[in-house]
């Protein structure tokens, strides 16, 4: 590991999956809510991509002797409150930037190449 402990490797990669997580779920939900046929075909495959990413990140938690979270990320909770499906949308959006901006900020002080 570079400067990063094991346990906050750990527990960053366990954030990660609950957000992964709700993503997932937000996803399946958008289903059901009619939007347009282009979002609506984008649909399966970016919910594929959720379910591979929280595999990806659940081996990756086990590889590093820890144990996944079971929990789903607080964020479902804010997309369901959010009102019709383009709000939904715009929250999963932003959502998904900011894991991404967590990513790039740890992403080079953890030194396991994996």
């Amino acid at each position: 590991m570079g400067s990063e402990q094991a346990s906050d490797v750990l527990a960053f990669l366990d954030l990660l999956l609950e957000c992964e997580r709700a993503g997932a779920k937000a996803l399946r939900r958008f289903e059901g809510m009619a939007p347009p046929e282009a979002v609506a075909r984008a649909l399966p495959r970016l919910f594929g991509d959720e379910a591979r990413y929280c595999a990806g990140l659940s081996a990756q938690i086990v590889r590093l002797g820890g144990h996944p979270s079971r929990r789903t990320g607080d964020f479902l909770e804010k997309i369901r409150a959010a009102g019709d499906w383009p709000a939904r949308l715009d929250l999963l959006v932003r959502g998904q930037r900011w894991v991404a901006r967590r990513i790039a900020e740890r992403l080079p002080a953890i030194g396991d190449p994996e």
